[in-house]
């Protein structure tokens, strides 16, 4: 996994649990198709997307533990302003990482997804 670098338009701060792909974000366009966006609002869904997908397999999971799953296979963010430094949560989401965890059990040291791929 290569370390992600956060746009110049993230948001930073004591708030942020971790940041989510935001730049060059293919998304449906009004009035049919499809065109490229960047913002914080391309973000969210895959975030939300992680979330539902790890509460299709654990129905019983509550908001905290969704979140540590989330944040505990996040990979590290690097450059960045230096006002951003130390405050962008637990890094970029890491879908892939987030739902291996299930598939490889209690032993999965939470890397990055490249590990998982069998000879």
């Amino acid at each position: 996994h290569a370390a992600a670098t956060p746009a110049s338009f993230t948001s930073y701060g004591p708030h942020v649990a971790l940041c989510a792909p935001g730049v060059a974000i293919r998304s449906t366009f009004p009035g049919g198709g499809y065109r490229i966006w960047n913002g914080t609002s391309m973000s969210a869904p895959f975030v939300s997307g992680t979330a539902a997908l790890l509460l299709a397999r654990h129905p019983d999971w509550n908001m905290a533990a969704v979140l540590e799953r989330i944040q505990g296979t996040a990979q590290p963010l690097l450059g960045g302003s230096a006002a951003m430094q130390g405050r962008l949560g637990a890094g970029m989401l890491d879908v892939g990482a987030a739902l291996a965890a299930d598939l490889l059990g209690p032993d999965y040291d939470q890397g990055p997804v490249e590990r998982l791929r069998r000879p």
